[in-house]
């Protein structure tokens, strides 16, 4: 994955409320926690990873939110 498609994801989380950390490119501990907390907000099982569907970000919605995929 692009360091430009992982500061979307690291975006993303902040605007939600989540805390990423730098908005770096890197999927480092603070993104990774961030994403994890997102997914159980979101109702997923605490084993749940984040996984990026896509190196190629296809926006959804207004808010223009990159796709994930989750392994529940």
């Amino acid at each position: 994955m692009t360091k430009a498609a992982i500061s979307l994801i690291q975006t993303g989380l902040r605007d939600l409320g989540y805390s990423p950390g730098a908005i770096d490119g890197l999927y480092g501990a603070k993104t990774a926690a961030a994403a994890h907390s997102w997914l159980l907000a979101r109702g997923a099982a605490s084993t749940s990873v984040l996984r990026p569907s896509t190196s190629t970000l296809i926006y959804q919605g207004k808010a223009r939110y990159p796709p994930v995929e989750y392994d529940a």
